[in-house]
């Protein structure tokens, strides 16, 4: 589901965003009706509409900016996907600078582990070489210790299909006990509770938190990457990061020599950079405060608070009603507890959602309260209708786009 920041009372807008996924591939994409409701209800104020982008847009050439979207959440505000949206339009915060402030409250404990995994059994986040890198690890330093934490998101009733319909790379889940002796696996522990039948995170923040806290390092193999909160998770605790050196993400600019190691992906080389890290660990140092003031709620809610305000105030309504600021680290993301509730197909469960948030009187708008348990079906016989809008907007005005600068170039030249 989106996520709601702010109540709409009789007499002032409430506040919603959505995430980049969702815009550029979701219902606001997809059904005409969800975006002539959009540009409606933007139009006559009763909501202003944001949005998260919280994954790799540098494919985009522009961003699709829409007269419904009145500011889109990125780090940097000189990205060039963003080039065509106005200055005062991009707000530079996302879910990583809404950190719960308790996450630094201990650093300096004792390192018990060498590394700590934290991961998606998905090729994109680059597992299955996660998994070699440790292998050639424990040949030159058989006493490593690692514990990978990587959530177990196969439905069993799918059986082997799981991997080819779900997108699971299925290395994760055959090649530790073909890599690693009896031995080393005594050293390297696997958290990866089914989230089919303990939610969306088995693991409770504290326990991650800890885990992490107690390592020397976090490492993060992936190439693409949005805002990986679990960089600023790792920092918060005191914890360096180890990261590709072909990661690309909003967060590079707070990665330094003190707090962070980049590796090459050719094998060999990457072993032999965590090693001289493992070896030389003394010349790390994180300015927990520095970090604190970079990535906690307590500094960036209020900020939030008076952009959407300024917003309101300029739409000419008064600011009025409760806000929803809590767990902004994941409800911007739309990561649930249960569910990853993103509106990507069915135009029925975002017209659903609506109307539940627009009569939301008082406490907070939660999973449960919205929804209750069970999963939401976000599916969606398409009708010729709306396949043809799809592919229009998708498909045939970009290339028509394309297509007239390419015949204004040759006019040119």
């Amino acid at each position: 589901m989106p996520c709601i920041l702010k109540q709409q009372t009789a007499s002032s807008p409430g506040v919603i965003t959505f995430t980049h996924n969702e815009v550029l591939r979701g219902v606001p994409k997809k059904s005409r009706r969800v975006r002539e409701y959009l540009c409606e209800a933007s139009r006559l104020s009763r909501w202003i509409f944001g949005i998260h982008v919280q994954g790799d847009c540098s494919f985009l050439n522009e961003w699709p900016l829409e007269p419904w979207q009145s500011f889109v959440m990125w780090p940097d505000p000189k990205a060039h996907f963003l080039s065509n949206v106005p200055a005062k339009q991009i707000l530079p915060l996302t879910c990583i600078n809404f950190m719960p402030p308790w996450l630094s409250r201990e650093v300096g404990v004792e390192k018990v582990r060498d590394i700590c995994v934290i991961s998606r059994a998905s090729t994109i986040k680059r597992i299955t070489e996660t998994l070699y890198l440790v292998r050639r690890l424990l040949d030159s330093k058989p006493n490593l210790k690692v514990v990978f934490i990587v959530p177990d998101p196969r439905k069993q009733e799918l059986g082997e299909r799981a991997y080819r319909l779900q997108g699971i790379d299925e290395n994760f889940f055959v090649l530790p006990t073909k890599l690693f002796s009896c031995a080393e696996l005594k050293n390297i522990s696997f958290l990866s509770s089914s989230q089919r039948a303990f939610g969306t995170f088995p693991l409770s923040d504290d326990l991650v938190a800890d885990l992490l806290r107690s390592s020397r390092f976090m490492l993060l193999t992936s190439h693409s990457e949005g805002v990986p909160r679990v960089v600023a998770e790792s920092l918060l605790v005191g914890t360096p990061c180890i990261v590709s050196r072909s990661l690309r993400s909003g967060i590079q600019q707070h990665l330094t020599t003190e707090n962070s190691i980049w590796i090459d992906d050719e094998l060999e080389m990457g072993v032999k950079q965590i090693l001289e890290g493992l070896n030389n660990y003394d010349r790390f140092r994180i300015d927990v405060e520095k970090i604190r003031s970079t990535f906690c709620t307590t500094v960036f809610e209020p900020q939030l608070r008076e952009y959407l305000s300024n917003i309101i105030v300029s739409s000419g309504r008064p600011v009025e009603g409760q806000w929803y600021l809590n767990d902004l680290h994941l409800r911007l993301a739309c990561h649930g507890q249960k569910h990853n509730y993103q509106f990507l197909n069915d135009e029925a469960l975002f017209f659903d959602w609506i109307e539940k948030i627009g009569n939301l009187s008082e406490g907070e708008p939660d999973e449960d309260r919205l929804f209750g348990a069970e999963p939401l079906v976000d599916v969606t016989p398409y009708s010729t209708v709306m396949i043809y809008d799809y592919v229009r907007t998708g498909f045939l005005v970009p290339l028509k786009r394309c297509l007239g600068i390419i015949t204004k170039a040759f006019a040119r030249g």
